[in-house]
């Protein structure tokens, strides 16, 4: 086996095309040595936690950028805005309400935060996915909590979702505000929104409290590099979230990464405009190329940057669509789910990229037509063997937004459900429902409770009606399936196992067992009166 330095080198000057983050695609910056760029905080050169020169200009670069009040650079990816901005504000015991699509990066936070969470469910789309967080939702997770003496200090939801679907921020921080709680936003995946009209608005005036964005997900930055934004009239307490930034980060930044994010954003200023024009003008003709295929789908969503590929009309997985492109076409998506693959793209993909794709798609759509199967050259090798579990690595659309329309490719909302495959044989329905995938589990402990029972590890078959001690998630996107103080109902199981077998890599299971909380201590939580 190559050592990581080797394999990484190896992977970079291959004929591999990068449909993943992070979102310079190997193109920004060409001439940045690291060993010229990584020293300490030395006389001159600024200090992250005591900004006041040149770091202190980047900060003051990002606020601009997104036109808010205050902007602080993250070098721990949206994972660390996302714990600053729950533990800035909310104290062990209180209540959160959080939706239940949230990145893993919440729910830690509920943890480390001895929090109380509630969930609020995104509305399931006709073609499966995940769709948005609806307001009305929000305001009846917030007056039941009312009803029972639970006043919910913060909300926080995920928009754009990991496949590109957008909520409607403006009307779900109304009704945050008016029940008197903040709004943390989890943007991570929506750092290009509002450079051009073929993507959706920007997200920082549409009344979040907190505003979470990775940039190195779609935008020349590297990785790690992520930005917590405090729009103007934020009720975000200012000292604490730099009290915890302090806490949480590291006190050895990377010079290196702040280094080429002065750089990502001078380009963005100077050159950004172009690429992004460019971008859109090949995007469209992207999608204008794909409205020929019929085997497979693409599936639209609010922002036209995330290619949603879906094989659910097909005999293929979403892990054998992403292994056919790596095999045969070189094209290194960026996820694969049960029935569908996910490409990223940014302003830094090319024309020739983007063309690869569209060929490779019309092609292996055209031998799905002709044969109804994957080529046997693919079926040689088992899923386990292909992935080895591990990985290289709506309702708020405005129809009005300039040209992006569901004319280019199909819309979210229009699916025929009928479509898709059989069911299988280990009774989980191959055409996978999201929202039952992700649906409400029954709450036992709060997390952080959870942590602290005794526990012991079953096989998945014999966890029926157990408590999870652990949270077990699919990774990408990261969405726990159960969390932990949750009972694993047969249907988790059910979807666990459709995963694996799969190939698909699920997190929180110690080789294929699940931890649970001891059956003693299950017995007394549903029976509290025995």
């Amino acid at each position: 086996m190559r050592a990581l330095d080797q394999a990484l080198l190896a992977y970079g000057k291959s004929q591999a095309y990068p449909f993943h983050m992070p979102g310079h695609k190997r193109r920004f910056p060409r001439n940045l040595d690291p060993n010229l760029m990584d020293i300490t905080e030395i006389e001159g050169f600024d200090d992250l936690h005591d900004a006041s020169g040149m770091i202190a200009d980047i900060e003051r670069d990002l606020a601009e950028l997104y036109g808010v009040e205050e902007a602080r650079l993250l070098l721990g990816g949206s994972t660390l805005g996302n714990l600053v901005s729950l533990l800035a504000h909310l104290k062990p015991g209180d209540s959160l309400l959080m939706a239940r699509n949230c990145h893993k990066s919440i729910y830690h936070g509920v943890i480390l935060g001895h929090l109380s969470v509630e969930y609020v469910y995104p509305r399931a789309l006709s073609n499966g996915l995940q769709g948005p967080i609806e307001a009305a939702s929000v305001q009846e997770a917030l007056c039941a909590a009312e009803e029972v003496g639970r006043k919910v200090k913060l909300v926080a939801i995920t928009s754009p979702s990991y496949e590109g679907v957008v909520s409607d921020l403006s009307a779900i921080a109304r009704v945050a505000h008016a029940h008197g709680a903040l709004l943390l936003v989890d943007a991570a995946h929506g750092a290009h929104f509002g450079f051009h009209p073929y993507f959706p608005p920007s997200m920082a005036d549409q009344g979040a409290d907190l505003l979470v964005t990775s940039l190195h997900k779609t935008l020349p930055f590297y990785t790690m590099t992520a930005a917590l934004l405090l729009p103007h009239g934020s009720g975000a307490d200012r000292e604490r979230v730099s009290d915890m930034i302090d806490y949480l980060e590291t006190s050895s930044p990377s010079y290196i990464l702040m280094g080429q994010a002065a750089a990502a954003l001078r380009f963005l200023r100077r050159e950004g405009e172009a690429y992004f024009q460019a971008n859109a003008r090949d995007l469209k003709d992207f999608y204008r190329a794909c409205e020929s295929l019929r085997a497979l789908e693409i599936l639209r969503t609010d922002d036209p940057g995330k290619i949603v590929i879906s094989c659910a009309r097909t005999n293929l997985t979403g892990q054998e669509l992403m292994e056919w492109l790596r095999k045969d076409y070189q094209l290194e998506l960026e996820m694969a789910s049960f029935d569908y693959a996910l490409a990223m793209t940014s302003l830094m993909d090319t024309s020739e990229g983007l063309q690869r794709l569209q060929r490779a798609l019309l092609e292996i759509d055209g031998i799905l037509r002709e044969t109804g199967a994957m080529p046997e050259n693919l079926q040689d090798k088992t899923l386990g063997e292909q992935s080895g579990g591990d990985r290289v690595d709506s309702g708020g659309k405005d129809d009005s937004a300039a040209e992006n329309d569901s004319a280019d490719g199909v819309d979210v909302a229009g699916k025929d459900d009928s479509a898709g495959k059989s069911d299988s044989a280990d009774g989980v329905d191959s055409a996978i429902d999201y929202g039952i995938v992700y649906g409400p589990r029954r709450k036992l402990l709060e997390p952080w409770q959870a942590l602290e029972e005794k526990w012991e590890d079953l096989e998945l078959e014999a966890c029926a009606g157990r408590v999870s001690r652990d949270s077990i998630l699919l990774y990408p996107p990261g969405i726990p399936l159960v969390h932990s103080g949750e009972e694993i109902t047969e249907c988790v199981i059910l979807y666990l196992k459709r995963a694996l077998k799969d190939g698909l890599k699920v997190q929180g299971l110690r080789e294929g067992k699940a931890r649970v909380l001891r059956e003693e201590l299950g017995s007394e939580m549903k029976n509290p009166g025995s």
